[in-house]
């Protein structure tokens, strides 16, 4: 099929990772954590305006194309990867892993390429390039699900072999998330939750027990009210444009609730949505309350995807708590060992909400169609060996990321990783809780990119706009549901 309907497609996020350097903070806090949650915080910019119309064309093929069989001899040759494995930490990790399937066998090379314009230079060149000239993988978050699926070009792993057999069963939400009409489309790689980052020194000096940090919205607007009253910091909670997401596909997952009908978006057929309820409008009158009486801020964007990070660990900072993606940690904690900000302890707890869970984020590995069973193979063969347990634990270690398997989190070197340092648990004990229903992975919007847009302006219009919650809501459904048919009538026509 043409990939013309790629020139349409702004950004998706993929990976994460900020990065830095390799030592502890002085004093790490973390809770005693039951189990909890998942998702990708991507970068934005307010101001940026989502793709004109007709921009979620996808083509004309759907998700029930045949595939090319995997070849059964061993693979051989050259493959291609594209990848956005921003940071230091994970693109030295990415790296070396390379390095080392190239040390012991011969017969498959590995050509990377990383774009370190982020996923919308990757996906622009994707829909610049001609598939024949596609790379082999492409390394994408699971938000990406449905757009690439809808390419026509992605082959489901089951088509070469188990991948679960090679790194263990995966976390059911984590299998989930990379999942359409219940068949896995792609390999888990290094995963990634929304988690509560917080200064545990202010927090002592507010009154309040770091090893216990907020579990609720509740609980959270409470200790947002008392580091300012305590004078502990100007502000509590430092709040950007992807809170809407936070508190309503977060909130959704949490509560049990599907946000797309039907099956989360995640099968075939016309898709619906409604953020006009009682529990979206009470979530986010919430956060208008405490942006505006409760000792929160509001910063707006964060286009860097690290600015609320700063608000909390610089010394003259103006808040002490945010909500971040847990692939943030291992570049954080690279920082505090450095020994960059003297006096600041980096506290972690689950994301709070009506109950524990949330969404996955992080990336897998894509196998691109290109016709050619023993190029296939040779693809297949390089992810199987990326993620044997004791090689995805290396990079687990050295990133931060989350072990999309058991057999991945008991590996020795992860085991040690987390006994220094707790705090890379509490991502790994959200998800392990979670059932890996429709609720639980969270929704797929096939226009993914158009619909973060909308999400980042639904938190601008309440919070700078001053636009009343239920009109905000409203719109929001009006223009998500929008995006949604024109990119149904497309994929459909």
């Amino acid at each position: 099929m043409s990939s013309r309907w790629w020139l349409a497609v702004a950004a998706v996020a993929v990976g994460c990772s900020a990065d830095a350097g390799t030592a502890p903070p002085a004093s790490l806090s973390v809770p005693a954590v039951p189990k909890v949650e998942s998702a990708t915080t991507p970068t934005s910019d307010p101001s940026v305006e989502p793709p004109a119309e007709g921009s979620s064309a996808v083509g004309s093929e759907t998700t029930d194309q045949a595939v090319t069989p995997c070849g059964d001899v061993e693979g051989s040759g050259t493959i291609v990867v594209w990848e956005v494995l921003g940071g230091v930490a994970v693109g030295e990790s990415f790296a070396r892993l390379v390095d080392q399937f190239h040390a012991e066998q011969t017969s498959i090379r590995i050509e990377r390429r990383n774009f370190e314009g982020g996923s919308e230079e990757m996906l622009e060149t994707l829909a610049a390039t001609d598939p024949a000239e596609w790379p082999d993988i492409v390394i994408a978050q699971p938000q990406a699900l449905r757009r690439l699926i809808d390419s026509g070009r992605i082959v489901p792993p089951s088509v070469c072999g188990d991948v679960e057999q090679t790194m263990g069963p995966m976390l059911p939400v984590v299998r989930g998330a990379f999942s359409f009409d219940d068949q896995l489309r792609a390999v888990p790689f290094g995963i990634s939750t929304p988690i509560l980052l917080f200064d545990a020194a202010e927090f002592r000096a507010a009154g309040l027990d770091p090893a216990s940090p907020p579990r609720t919205l509740e609980d959270l607007a409470s200790a947002s009210r008392q580091i300012v009253d305590s004078q502990a910091s100007p502000y509590g909670l430092v709040v950007y444009d992807w809170f809407g997401n936070f508190l309503i596909n977060q909130g959704a997952a949490q509560r049990g609730d599907v946000v797309v009908q039907p099956d989360n978006g995640r099968s075939n057929g016309p898709a619906t949505v409604d953020f006009t309820t009682p529990a979206n409008v009470a979530a986010m009158e919430w956060l208008v309350e405490v942006v505006d009486t409760g000792g929160g801020v509001f910063i707006g964007g964060i286009p860097g995807g690290l600015e609320n990070l700063f608000r909390i660990i610089q010394p003259d900072d103006g808040g002490t708590m945010t909500i971040q993606t847990s692939g943030s940690l291992g570049d954080l904690i690279d920082v505090f060992e450095a020994g960059s900000f003297p006096g600041v302890e980096l506290g972690v707890g689950p994301m709070p909400g009506p109950d524990i869970g949330g969404l996955v984020g992080g990336n897998g590995f894509w196998l691109i169609d290109h016709g050619d069973p023993e190029r296939l193979r040779a693809s297949f063969d390089a992810v199987s060996w990326m993620v044997l347990p004791d090689h995805l634990a290396d990079f687990v270690v050295a990133t931060g990321y989350i072990p999309p398997s058991i057999s991945v989190a008991s590996e020795p070197a992860v085991v040690e990783r987390w006994d220094e340092y707790p705090q890379l648990r509490v991502g790994f004990d959200q998800l392990i809780s979670q059932t890996g229903d429709a609720a639980d992975v969270g929704p797929v919007y096939g226009p993914s990119v158009e619909v973060d847009y909308a999400f980042y302006r639904l938190a601008n219009r309440v919070l700078s706009e001053g636009v009343p919650v239920p009109a905000a809501l409203s719109d929001l459904t009006t223009d998500v549901q929008q995006l949604i048919d024109k990119y149904d009538a497309i994929v459909n026509r």
